[in-house]
């Protein structure tokens, strides 16, 4: 799963399954499983899906997260 993509970023990525902006990923179930996730960077939204990956995460699923060096930031702490 790529939770917040779109049918243009998944060419590369290929996902089996993808949430764009439309869909709302936060909003949505997300399967234990695969995660990959190139979030939106703004804020509050890098850090609400910086929390949910946790969350998932401590649900059980595995994944990569690309962000940038906020290491000094909440959602990075998290």
């Amino acid at each position: 799963l790529d939770p917040a993509s779109s049918e243009i970023a998944n060419r590369t990525v290929g996902a089996a399954r993808i949430f764009t902006a439309e869909d709302d990923g936060l909003a949505q179930e997300w399967p234990v499983g695969r995660l990959w996730m190139n979030p939106p960077y703004a804020q509050p939204l890098i850090g609400q899906f910086a929390s949910r990956f946790a969350a998932e995460v401590r649900r059980g699923s595995v994944g990569i997260v690309l962000v940038n060096n906020g290491t000094e930031t909440a959602w990075f702490q998290e």
